[in-house]
């Protein structure tokens, strides 16, 4: 299981400088959850969410619910044991978080390959376009996990445990996990009532099972040519009547459970609409760089170089970041990039790394992307300058993400700057206003840049530190001082983060990151699993 939740944690919006490589033991969880569980005379209490915001494609703002390590080791524990009995309940044509079946392919990822999946999707609503005369309703579910409700998800994985195929014992251990489940979510959720933490594989698996309802009804009840992945739904229709009826009957079902449409994201696309033609080109391009990377020969990979690179600047020019066709891109491209047994032309990702820094302004929604990309290349001293810029310049620095982002990059890259250092520890002494993704990231750099006396800023600061999260990157931070001098300053340290400074001064000591693996092409395909 401890495999399976690294590979979730690929795709964290707030990535731990060392993947919890120092909590993600047997040991260490093990006495984590017998010492709560004693606690609390039997019962396991988890910790509550951490509220922090990310940017959205408008420049608006979502919240992100973050859990402690713990806490997210259980909730994939949730996901293993209900995907096994629950996911043979879901509709064939939903195609997303599909659990393997296949026992070795399961080692690598609990779930079918997610570009296999899309493809599948796309290929079934291209077949059923086939007739000129059919018309096509696209939409997608707004504010998808945002909206689903605990008592909905609750109630469906009740009722059908009826449906499942198990034995009276295996039943009894899953109602045991419902029940901690939604005692857990009551604690994780935006208001108790609604919201699932969002980037994890165990909320897509069981948004699958709330929309699992409205699936059959589209499908069964009504009738439907329907198929979703995640929050994207796609109905042939004969014609444009009944793509609006059917709309009409998904807006109604989507009702029943809390959710809507997205209105902006709604068309009929008919043999008329201007994007009939081009419908599934973005997706046919995608599929024919998959499928140079699925053949696992060196000469055809090399061959997609150039396409794969064109394809990458294209969606950025457009603005495209958030769409799955840059996430495959930019992908494949951090994966080549850590390629060590594959030439690379001379200046291959010069213009790429141009326009990722250059969209860290106008695009700053995809900075997780972003510096996934930015780690794995090589910087010259042009684009040190230019993240640095950034991070100086409070009127573009808006985002604390962001920020932790780039605060990790600079860490990673080793770049060291006095204005950084300074700009960092006028953070930590404003605290309360400054969002704490920001605070974390400018601890992080003090410690990992920064003189003695810019470590003992963090030190001085960390009374200030309320959560899991910060006091975590600062432990990080403080871990090369010696411990007696700065013992009397660290206070009202969480549970969850109780270990740290000794765990990484065994395990790192020096270093604040855990560098990223050189891997061989032979292995690419599997890397570049994520389409999320």
């Amino acid at each position: 299981m401890i495999k399976q939740l690294k590979i979730d944690m690929k795709d964290d919006w707030f990535k731990d400088t060392y993947n919890y490589k120092d909590f993600l033991k047997p040991d260490v969880l093990l006495e984590y959850f017998d010492k709560n569980i004693v606690q609390h005379n039997g019962i396991y209490i988890p910790s509550e969410k951490l509220l922090l915001n990310i940017p959205k494609k408008n420049f608006s703002i979502r919240y992100a619910l973050e859990t402690n390590i713990y806490d997210r080791f259980l909730y994939q524990g949730y996901l293993n044991e209900l995907a096994p009995y629950y996911d043979p309940l879901l509709s064939e044509r939903v195609y997303s978080h599909r659990y393997q079946t296949n026992e070795s392919k399961r080692k690598n990822y609990i779930f079918k390959h997610p570009i296999e999946q899309w493809s599948k999707f796309i290929g079934y609503v291209r077949d059923g376009l086939q007739s000129s005369e059919k018309v096509l309703l696209e939409t997608d579910i707004q504010n998808y996990f945002e909206n689903i409700r605990i008592e909905d998800l609750s109630k469906t994985l009740q009722e059908n445990l009826k449906n499942i195929q198990a034995t009276g014992i295996e039943k009894i251990r899953l109602r045991h996990v419902i029940d901690s489940l939604i005692n857990s979510l009551h604690l994780w959720s935006f208001n108790h009532k609604n919201g699932l933490p969002q980037n994890r594989d165990t909320s897509s698996f069981l948004a699958n099972m709330v929309m699992n309802v409205v699936d059959k009804k589209m499908i069964e009840g009504h009738g439907y040519d329907y198929h979703r992945y995640m929050d994207d739904i796609r109905i042939v229709c004969n014609d444009k009547y009944e793509a609006r009826k059917a709309l009409k009957q998904l807006i109604i079902e989507l009702r029943k459970i809390g959710l809507n449409i997205n209105s902006a994201k709604t068309k009929i696309i008919d043999t008329d609409h201007e994007e009939y033609s081009s419908l599934f080109e973005d997706d046919l391009d995608i599929k024919r760089l998959d499928n140079m990377f699925r053949s696992r020969s060196l000469p055809v990979i090399m061959r997609s170089f150039i396409p794969l690179k064109g394809y990458a600047l294209r969606q950025i020019a457009e603005g495209n970041t958030q769409e799955r066709g840059f996430r495959f891109s930019i992908n494949r491209l951090t994966t080549l990039a850590m390629c060590s047994d594959v030439n690379k032309p001379d200046g291959y990702f010069d213009e790429i790394t141009d326009a990722v820094i250059t969209e860290l302004v106008e695009q700053p929604f995809s900075s997780d992307k972003f510096m996934d990309y930015l780690k794995s290349v090589e910087l010259q001293d042009s684009h040190i300058e230019r993240i640095k810029a950034l991070l100086l310049n409070t009127d573009q620095s808006i985002y604390g993400w962001q920020n932790y982002l780039l605060w990790q990059l600079l860490v990673y890259k080793n770049i060291t700057d006095d204005h950084l250092l300074q700009q960092a520890g006028q953070k930590l002494s404003s605290v309360s206003i400054i969002a704490p993704s920001d605070v974390a990231g400018s601890a992080l750099y003090l410690g990992a840049q920064g003189r003695e006396a810019e470590k003992n800023i963090v030190a001085d600061n960390f009374q200030n530190f309320n959560n899991f999260f910060t006091q975590r990157n600062a432990l990080i931070a403080l871990h090369e001082l010696n411990y007696r001098d700065i013992k009397e300053k660290i206070v009202n340290v969480d549970p969850a983060v109780i270990g740290t400074l000794t765990r990484v001064k065994c395990e790192f000591n020096g270093k604040y990151f855990q560098e990223k693996t050189p891997i061989s092409w032979k292995k690419i395909y599997d890397e570049g699993t994520s389409y999320e």
